[in-house]
């Protein structure tokens, strides 16, 4: 007996010991913000208070494809977007597309914060024509969600459809963010990224979708 009752005290012991690390952890994986990139891959991070990725989402089979060839869960957002310009088949995505970086947090000050960071992270390494960064709002966000698409690509989307009825949401989910900058500039050309209003004035980059 006296046996039996030293193996319960020390049986007490280790949990009392070990359940202290796991009811910590939640409380240091809290969701408070959130960052798309769309090109034609279209992916979206989870992010936590000190901006690490908890969670990665693909959008489409591109996106699969890029994110299966990098380890970046748990990173700081800017190490794993280190790690995501190393590599040779997310370049060529930039090279001939345009980046949609698409921000949100229920906190603005976390959004605002984080969206400074990162376009001082893009402003180093793409030209000005190459990206475009937007604040993403409640509204975007939750409507996003509910039509399964990334919400910086979402974003342009509604901007497309304040201006015309000729598309479906599914349509336009389903093209490059070049083809929907394409679109948009047929109705607003300021909302262009600079680069492409300069292919578009020397005539290489014409609004070719025909319905």
């Amino acid at each position: 007996i006296p046996q039996m009752t030293m193996a319960v005290m020390v049986g007490c012991l280790l949990l009392f010991l070990i359940r202290p690390w796991n009811t910590s952890s939640p409380s240091s994986s809290k969701a408070v913000s959130y960052v798309t990139l769309d090109i034609n891959p279209s992916m979206e991070f989870t992010l936590d208070e000190e901006n690490r990725i908890l969670d990665m989402k693909a959008y489409n089979e591109d996106a699969k494809k890029i994110l299966s060839l990098v380890d970046i869960k748990g990173m700081e957002i800017q190490n794993a977007w280190n790690q995501l310009w190393a590599l040779d088949q997310w370049n060529s995505y930039i090279e001939k597309g345009i980046l949609e970086v698409g921000i949100y947090s229920s906190d603005d000050a976390i959004a605002i914060s984080l969206e400074k960071e990162l376009n001082t992270y893009l402003q180093s390494t793409l030209s000005d024509g190459h990206y475009h960064c937007s604040h993403i709002d409640d509204t975007v966000f939750e409507e996003a969600k509910e039509h399964h698409t990334s919400m910086g690509k979402y974003r342009v989307i509604q901007e497309i459809l304040s201006y015309t009825d000729r598309y479906t949401i599914d349509e336009l989910s389903d093209k490059s963010m070049r083809a929907l900058y394409d679109i948009l500039a047929t109705f607003d050309a300021s909302a262009v990224p600079k680069e492409c209003m300069k292919q578009k004035e020397d005539g290489q980059n014409k609004h070719h979708h025909q319905e």
